[in-house]
């Protein structure tokens, strides 16, 4: 009964900070709030807490890999005209600027996700904590055993290594 208690309390705690990391990738608070709640079940329904060093890094990584997932099933819908109805309708003048960024802030992410993955593994990890968990430059560093310097190289390469592969897919 306890470890329940201290579960809920955890998630009430980080509900909301939850729900903003989600919307940075979903684009809206609807989706954010459903990512989130399917995040916390799948962390609920595969994972003994007690084997759980970071809770709320291991569910922000649930949260991300959630949210990449709902954006790419769109975009494949999208793609194969799963979604032709939806299109048609939401086609109004008003609607098409915000779906032209929607579309494009997505297509960027994918780029940027692409190019994370391309990296080397100690510099994909370096990037995938200070992004996505939201990490210092310290914290990397001290998670991943390096100094301060190299780390800062490693993020500061893999930025510039994302920003020119969102330029070439412009």
């Amino acid at each position: 009964m306890g470890s329940e208690r201290a579960t809920s309390l955890f998630y009430s705690r980080h509900r909301q900070e939850l729900v903003d990391y989600a919307r940075r990738f979903s684009g809206d608070e609807a989706n954010a709030e459903d990512i989130v709640h399917d995040a916390w079940l799948k962390m609920d329904q595969n994972a003994e807490p007690s084997a759980i060093r970071e809770p709320l890094g291991y569910l922000k990584r649930i949260v991300r890999n959630l949210a990449i997932d709902l954006a790419r099933g769109r975009m494949r819908r999208r793609t194969d005209g799963g979604d032709t109805i939806d299109h048609i309708a939401n086609s109004h003048a008003d609607a098409e600027p915000l779906q032209d960024v929607v579309l494009s802030d997505r297509q960027e992410m994918d780029h940027v996700l692409s190019a994370i993955e391309a990296m080397p593994d100690r510099q994909k990890q370096a990037m995938t904590a200070y992004i996505f968990d939201g990490l210092t430059i310290r914290e990397v560093a001290s998670q991943l055993g390096l100094s301060r310097t190299t780390t800062h190289s490693l993020i500061q390469e893999g930025l510039k290594i994302c920003a020119l592969r969102r330029e070439r897919g412009r």
